[in-house]
């Protein structure tokens, strides 16, 4: 999916902590995970209006929910 970018931070959340890191896609080229024992993830958004991709892993949790976040 593409994402307009015009917050501070793209945040993804999840119901339910894990045991372990689990990677949930690739925001802008970078990676992005969820840290153990966590519900949610963050990353800077590039720039106020940038359009950027995120792609969403086939392993991630059913129930991730992403956004732009302040």
């Amino acid at each position: 999916m593409t994402i307009t970018a015009g917050r501070n931070v793209f945040r993804c959340t999840v119901s339910q902590a894990e045991s372990s890191a689990r990677v949930i896609g690739v925001f802008n080229k970078s990676p992005l995970t969820i840290p153990a024992h966590n519900t949610q993830a963050t990353i800077s958004n590039p720039g106020s209006g940038t359009t950027v991709e995120f792609v969403v892993d086939a392993s991630a949790p059913t129930d991730l929910k992403c956004g732009t976040d302040w």
